[in-house]
């Protein structure tokens, strides 16, 4: 009777004891094209989420091709990625909303920039017209794109005889429209230009200067960067403890990322002083010259996305 009894007890134990929780698989997919920054940063949050979950969620990153970006947004359709690291550039298309975060000389620096997406205006662009397939949690900003030229290139007006070329097609987009639009204005019969450039991140520079490149005008005319996004259906799927441990996750590792981006950048610039350019500042007057001539097409850029969210970026000037 008295074994009965201990193995009842026993059994009562086992029975009451909490079922540990089935472990989640999450992919997190990327391109093999990553910067330094963000491979880190990945790393990051993988770990934070499983130290978090206490290994609820088992994370797997996962490298795919160059230049897939597409293939990334199909593995997140299709299942077979949770999260997705992709070219903000690229991805406009399904993410209208981020449009605006591509407008050329909108943001006057990355404290501006910080102070748009940490505040109720960030969190108006992230869930605007949310497509019901996909979820941006966060942009992993690389830095602004900048002017190398073989000619110095402070003044829109300058922009006429300047020939850019980027990989950027909302830049590329935009200058070729204020070109046309100031061509047909001012000089029809202007059938030449008399100098050339890149609009290029400063790592880019460092690693592979172009030829015949004697300028770099720090101008941040452009954000480059990547979108963190999660599959709704994955997302709606997770307990709402996790959730709570994935946003502070994401949170964590954005600030990290910054860190590691900007030490990145101040490294690339310190090794660009030390070498053959030429660089130049502009000055708050031509800055703001730059932006009031491309202002004129954002409207054009943005599409049937609203222009106010535009407004109230501008308004936020508490940075200067």
């Amino acid at each position: 009777m008295h074994k009965y009894l201990i193995g009842l007890a026993v059994l009562l134990v086992l029975l009451s004891a909490p079922v540990p929780a089935e472990s989640i698989s999450v992919t997190i997919s990327q391109t093999s094209e990553s910067s330094k920054p963000q491979r880190l940063a990945s790393d990051y949050f993988k770990k934070l989420l499983e130290e978090r979950s206490r290994n609820r969620m088992q994370v797997t990153l996962e490298l795919a091709g160059s230049g897939a970006s597409d293939g990334l947004l199909q593995s997140l359709a299709q299942h077979r990625s949770q999260l997705v690291l992709v070219d903000l550039a690229e991805n406009t298309r399904w993410l209208p909303q981020l449009k605006v975060l591509q407008l050329p000389f909108l943001f006057r620096n990355r404290q501006h920039l910080y102070q748009v997406l940490d505040n109720e205006v960030g969190q108006q662009i992230f869930l605007a017209d949310k497509p019901p397939e996909h979820i941006p949690l966060a942009v992993w900003d690389l830095g602004f794109r900048q002017l190398a030229t073989s000619a110095p290139l402070l003044l829109p007006e300058q922009l006429l005889e300047t020939n850019i070329a980027t990989s950027q097609g909302n830049a590329g987009f935009s200058f070729k429209l204020a070109n046309d639009a100031r061509e047909q204005a001012t000089r029809p019969d202007l059938q030449y230009t008399v100098a050339f450039g890149y609009d290029m991140l400063l790592a880019e520079l460092t690693e592979k200067p172009p030829q015949q490149i004697n300028h770099l005008t720090l101008s941040n005319h452009i954000l480059s960067g990547r979108i963190l996004v999660v599959s709704r259906s994955f997302w709606d799927s997770l307990p709402e403890d996790l959730k709570v441990i994935v946003k502070g996750a994401v949170k964590d590792a954005t600030l990290y990322f910054r860190e590691l981006a900007q030490q990145q950048e101040r490294q690339s610039l310190r090794k660009l002083k030390n070498g053959f350019l030429k660089i130049h500042r502009l000055t708050p007057a031509q800055r703001r010259d730059w932006q009031t001539e491309m202002q004129s097409v954002y409207p054009q850029l943005m599409g049937n996305t609203d222009l106010q969210i535009v407004e109230s970026i501008l308004n936020l000037d508490s940075v200067k």
